[in-house]
């Protein structure tokens, strides 16, 4: 079966995802490392940024900025 290594140095396997092997660091360093609109700005701006940014104009509500850092495919994942 095909895997990933992880910042963590864990084994992935993205076609049989186990969310309790998911480790938030390796989420984190994933976003944080991969440049909004292809790198097509002026300055880097991760996607992690990007997602922070947006989180803090939702409304206060947990569920709100849960949606707002929820990406449609999984980022982290490819």
């Amino acid at each position: 079966m095909l895997w990933k290594q992880t910042y963590t140095g864990r084994m992935f396997f993205p076609l049989a995802p186990d969310p309790a092997a998911v480790v938030i660091e390796d989420v984190a360093r994933s976003l944080a490392m991969q440049c909004r609109f292809n790198g097509h700005v002026r300055r880097y701006y991760s996607v992690a940024e990007h997602s922070v940014l947006v989180s803090r104009l939702a409304p206060g509500a947990t569920p709100w900025r849960a949606c707002c850092t929820t990406r449609p495919r999984p980022t982290w994942a490819t």
